[in-house]
């Protein structure tokens, strides 16, 4: 048996040039927060700036509905990641990488939003791997342990796309003044 390595590819084209919306992600994303319903909070952890990037360290705390199975491993209250991310300012990169609070060991997910300029818009493209292997894990009884790799790198895949139109339609909605619901 092997770990669920995931590949995920999308591009979102928003209405913002890609200089505001770079430098807005990168310096009000815990404002872009409000219009995230599956973000319980987020909070900046620590913000630095070294040569051309700003590394910022964040605490995210989500929600999410999970199946029966996986539910009964994990909760909501656990639903919670550490986000390391390098702004690449020369570039308009961000580099990122989430360490979850529960099974760390275990889920390992990091990429890249890259910034393209495209008139008066911006395609924002997200490359990234998702790595699940729950194959070592002690509180799963053996027989289940492959079904329930597969079923959690199939939820957090299935998360990624519908999380990164979301958080670039709320950063829309802030840069237009829409209130957040």
């Amino acid at each position: 048996m092997a770990q669920q390595n995931m590949h995920f590819e999308y591009t979102i084209r928003v209405a913002v040039l890609s200089t505001l919306a770079y430098e807005t992600m990168r310096d009000h994303i815990d404002k872009i927060v409000v219009y995230l319903p599956n973000i319980v909070g987020m909070k900046i952890l620590e913000r630095k700036e070294s040569g051309n990037s700003v590394f910022v360290t964040s605490h995210w705390q989500g929600k999410h509905v999970l199946p029966d199975i996986i539910g009964q491993i994990i909760k909501v209250a656990d639903m919670s990641w550490i986000d390391r991310a390098e702004w690449k300012n020369d570039t308009q990169v961000c580099a990122w990488s989430y360490e979850p609070f529960i099974f760390k060991d275990y889920i390992r997910m990091s990429g890249t939003d890259t910034f393209i300029a495209e008139g008066d818009a911006t395609a924002v493209k997200l490359e990234g791997e998702i790595d699940v292997n729950f194959l070592h894990y002690p509180l799963i009884p053996t027989v289940l342990k492959k079904k329930i790799n597969e079923q959690i790198s199939n939820i957090l895949y299935s998360l990624v796309e519908p999380n990164f139109t979301m958080i670039y339609r709320g950063l829309e909605k802030y840069i237009n003044n829409i209130p957040p619901r």
